[in-house]
């Protein structure tokens, strides 16, 4: 049961990795555009595609991230039972 959820985690920094990639261009390529164009055009029409993509990709990452365990919490649970089974043992 463990795999799937590494699973999770994997694909989540991949698509926050491409999403970000992608965002770290669209602003390049906003930026390199808008000092080209002429007053009244809009750089955003050229580059929409990446702009969408990044924010598909860094919403998937984000939605992702809700399925990841959390190692040392679980590992605080496990060690808190295993101290008090112990105590009680050794009583």
């Amino acid at each position: 049961m463990k795999q799937p959820k590494r699973i999770f985690n994997i694909l989540s920094n991949i698509t926050f990795v491409i999403g970000l990639l992608l965002f770290v261009y669209y602003i390049y390529s906003f930026l390199s555009t808008r000092m080209t164009l002429p007053a009244g055009v809009c750089p955003f029409d050229q580059a929409r595609p990446f702009a969408f993509a990044a924010s598909g990709f860094l919403v998937v990452s984000l939605v992702l991230s809700f399925f990841e365990v959390k190692k040392q919490r679980k590992n605080k649970k496990t060690a808190s039972k295993q101290e008090s089974k112990d105590a009680e043992k050794s009583e």
